[in-house]
């Protein structure tokens, strides 16, 4: 396990489906089951987990100037001026208040990893609380917002509603609008906007497949189906029964 190695074409084989005595003449080596693999892999669990991704340089250049905000936002949110932070300004339009805050268009999995990261390890060590919901509350979704505004700042803007530039506080104000509707605009779709289809790895669709048929135990895949692989020659790599 963990291992590779070069297999002659000649080597290769199907899944034997029904047939008994090549089954009972083959030990398998132990690997992971497609299956597994494709559980390990739950987007839910990679984002759930702060350690999934270091942040990189630019969540931490869109963040450090405002992490005492974001640390804010967890501890007196009530402080905070609310005309500043998009996120508070919808959910005080709603009448009734989501648990989670689930915009995140335009930001990739790695992108919501990598700013997870930044915020566990340099906003939540300056909170004085550290609430269980960080990970989808107001100050998770500004930080996004944030990382949003910084790395589309240009394209805002050029946007012909902003205002002069020598009206910096207003032009900020503005960006972080526009990167507030990107984020719930673009939510469900690819990073430019564009309607997302259901991504299909097919490699490891046929893998489930293939693994299907070679450890069916059910009366479709008769005798060859009865734990038949190996029975000839031995135990199959480090005592492994794949069933």
């Amino acid at each position: 396990p963990g291992g590779y190695s070069h297999i002659a074409e000649s080597h290769l084989i199907d899944g034997l489906w029904n047939n008994r005595s090549e089954r009972r003449g083959i030990r398998l080596g132990k690997f992971l089951r497609a299956y597994e693999m494709r559980d390990q892999e739950d987007p839910e669990e990679f984002l759930v987990n702060p350690h999934s991704l270091a942040f990189n340089s630019e969540v931490e250049q869109a963040l450090f100037p405002h992490r005492r905000l974001l640390a804010q936002l967890i501890d007196h949110p009530n402080n905070v001026d609310d005309t500043t932070i998009p996120a508070i300004v919808w959910l005080s339009s709603l009448k009734n208040k989501p648990l989670i805050i689930h915009w995140t268009g335009s930001l990739t999995l790695n992108d919501l990893a990598r700013i997870n990261n930044y915020f566990f390890r340099r906003v939540l060590k300056i909170c004085k609380d550290s609430p269980l919901d960080w990970i989808t509350g107001l100050a998770m979704s500004h930080a996004q917002t944030l990382v949003v505004a910084y790395r589309h700042r240009e394209l805002f803007l050029q946007d012909k509603e902003c205002p002069p530039a020598s009206e910096i506080e207003t032009v900020n104000r503005f960006v972080i609008e526009r990167a507030w509707e990107r984020l719930v605009n673009y939510t469900g779709r690819t990073t430019d906007g564009k309607v997302k289809h259901d991504a299909v790895d097919v490699d490891m669709e046929a893998l489930i497949l293939l693994e299907k048929r070679m450890f069916d135990t059910s009366e479709d895949a008769g005798i060859a189906g009865n734990y038949q692989w190996g029975l000839d020659i031995g135990m199959h790599q480090d005592g492994w029964f794949p069933w």
